[in-house]
């Protein structure tokens, strides 16, 4: 889990990555943004958003890496 600003990102097994904005939490809407599949590989290993809540980082057991950006 990794999060930044508004922008809450979670790794889930089956390669699932759930996509979080803090402000419809605080809403009281508890469901994520977006459900979608790792586009890495591999199992996921790290996790890292960007400090601007712009999109975040993925990293596999493999060794690759993956950038996602996000705009909501």
């Amino acid at each position: 889990m990794s999060g930044a600003e508004n922008l809450l990102v979670t790794a889930h097994s089956e390669k699932k990555i759930h996509i979080w904005n803090l402000e419809n939490i605080l809403r009281g809407s508890f469901e994520p943004i977006l459900v979608e599949d790792s586009p890495l590989k591999y199992e996921t290993s790290s996790l890292c958003a960007f400090s601007n809540g712009k999109g975040f980082t993925l990293g596999s057991i493999e060794g690759r890496c993956g950038v996602v950006n996000c705009d909501f």
